[in-house]
């Protein structure tokens, strides 16, 4: 089985709907969910290239980290800077890396 990657797309406010049903048509997207401004879903790695295809779309961004830190906005600027690089080892790199790689049919180097 191949992995699967969320994505999320912006829309313009009030296509939300318009962009989860063509999002359902033209691909084989599972758990579409829409809220203002966006559309969520899951699609297999491989067939990441076949979200150019869809129109009704502003921008995709693959999620590959997702998570919210309390108490953020009461911290100083060096706590939440902390607080935030700590974070960053949670992060599931593999996958992002892997989704911009066959996105854009290329490979990163090992040090990049």
């Amino acid at each position: 089985m191949t992995e699967s990657v969320e994505l999320f797309c912006t829309v313009i406010t009030g296509f939300e709907k318009v962009a989860a049903k063509e999002i359902a048509q033209k691909l084989p997207a599972r758990n579409v969910e829409w809220s203002r401004g966006n559309v969520r879903f899951f699609i297999d790695l491989n067939l990441i290239s076949l979200t150019l295809k869809l129109r009704s779309v502003d921008n995709l961004y693959a999620v590959f980290y997702e998570n919210q830190i309390e108490g953020l906005q009461n911290m100083s600027k060096m706590e939440a800077i902390v607080e935030i690089q700590k974070q960053i080892s949670f992060c599931n790199w593999k996958l992002a890396v892997e989704a911009w790689q066959t996105m854009n049919g290329n490979k990163l180097s090992g040090g990049s």
